[in-house]
C-alpha cells in the first residue's frame, strides 16, 4: 500500500513540473481590419496562418511580445506597424518550435491547413507560386 502511495504522489510531483514548462499562446491570423494592439497580457502570439494589416489599419506590437510563425504563415502590412521594443522588453519575431520541420526556402499558403494549399518558392528576395491551390498530402504521394 506504501508503494502504491509513492507512486501516485511521484506522478502527481511529475504532472505538476510538466504543466510549471506550459506555456498558453494566443492564436492569431488573418486580416486585421482596424486598429490593433498586440500587448503582454496575449503574448506569446501564435501566428497559425499569414497575418495582413490592410490598408487604413495599424498593428500595433508592444515592448516584450512575441510572436511566433507557423510553417508558412507571413505577416504581410499594407497599412501601418509600429513595433518598438526598449532593451529590457524586445519584441521577437520568431518561427514556432510546434510542427516547424519544413525547408525555409519553401511554403503552402491559403490552405485549409499546413498540409495543403499554393505551393511556393522563395527566390530572388520574393515567394514565388510553384503550384496551384490543389495541392495537398495526396497530390505529394508517389506510386
Amino acid at each position: 500500500m506504501a508503494s502504491i502511495s509513492r507512486l501516485i504522489w511521484r506522478i502527481i510531483f511529475l504532472l505538476f513540473f510538466i504543466t510549471q514548462d506550459r506555456v498558453e499562446c494566443t492564436n492569431l491570423g488573418g486580416d486585421i481590419t482596424e486598429d490593433t494592439n498586440l500587448t503582454l497580457n496575449g503574448s506569446p502570439y501564435l501566428v497559425w496562418q499569414d497575418l495582413v494589416v490592410a490598408e487604413n489599419a495599424t498593428l500595433t506590437v508592444h515592448p516584450g511580445v512575441q510572436l511566433h510563425f507557423e510553417t508558412g504563415a507571413a505577416l504581410r502590412v499594407k497599412g501601418s506597424l509600429q513595433a518598438k521594443g526598449n532593451p529590457r522588453e524586445r519584441i521577437n519575431f520568431t518561427k514556432s518550435m510546434v510542427n516547424n520541420t519544413y525547408n525555409d526556402g519553401i511554403r503552402l499558403r491559403d490552405g485549409n491547413s499546413s498540409k495543403e494549399g499554393r505551393l511556393e518558392i522563395f527566390t530572388r528576395g520574393e515567394w514565388m507560386p510553384a503550384c496551384d491551390n490543389r495541392w495537398n498530402m495526396k497530390t505529394a504521394e508517389v506510386s
